[in-house]
């Protein structure tokens, strides 16, 4: 499903609270010796730019930042089902309360990039017989992203591919073929550069 105009927005709008709540001064902050009181902040757009405000009209700033051009989502194709089944007539102790059936599941997930401005939908990764690729992660280069894949009812493993969905190819199944999750980007030292490369929680 291709997140409709009040969705892009929403999206657009979270990147920029997020980007927003990682500045020094919108957390809670010391009032006194001993005593931390929280401010109360709104943000708003103004002629172009985002600005932040206390709730009592009090310490006015404008910050300027990058909302990124593209956003990378996972889209279910119509009828897909997961191999792990909600059981809702079962009493919910771990928040996750489901059983696998593999023989139950069925079609995949496409990775897409998703322009928030013009609402266009770009597709990264699509298979016959469809997958599921999903938590997929960009390079801080902007050039790779790696993901999850696994075919339907099957273990997880860490793929990547080139930014424009060219290349994909696998990197690992984790640990004696048994699934790999979670991929993520970590800066490293090469040769007295500094590179990314992918890492996966196995």
């Amino acid at each position: 499903m291709t997140p409709r105009p009040s969705r892009r927005r929403f999206i657009a709008l979270g990147v920029a609270a997020a980007a927003i709540a990682s500045l020094p001064g919108c957390r809670s902050t010391d009032k006194g010796r001993g005593s931390k009181k929280r401010q109360a902040r709104l943000f708003f757009t103004t002629r172009g730019r985002t600005a932040l405000i206390d709730a009592d009209g009090t310490g006015l700033r404008y910050f300027d930042f990058k909302v990124p051009d593209q956003v990378l989502f996972p889209r279910r194709l119509p009828g897909a089902k997961v191999a792990w089944e909600f059981q809702p007539q079962r009493p919910d102790a771990d928040h996750f309360n489901r059983d696998f059936k593999p023989e139950q599941a069925r079609g995949g997930v496409e990775i897409c990039r998703l322009n928030p401005r013009d609402g266009s939908v770009a597709r990264l990764t699509q298979n016959a017989p469809p997958v599921w690729d999903f938590r997929a992660s960009e390079s801080p280069d902007g050039r790779s992203v790696v993901f999850c894949r696994a075919e339907t009812g099957g273990v997880r493993a860490i793929w990547v591919m080139d930014a424009d969905g060219c290349n994909q190819h696998l990197l690992t199944r984790g640990f004696e073929d048994k699934g790999a999750d979670h991929p993520r980007w970590l800066p490293i030292q090469c040769n007295h550069e500094s590179a990314s490369q992918p890492v996966a929680k196995h």
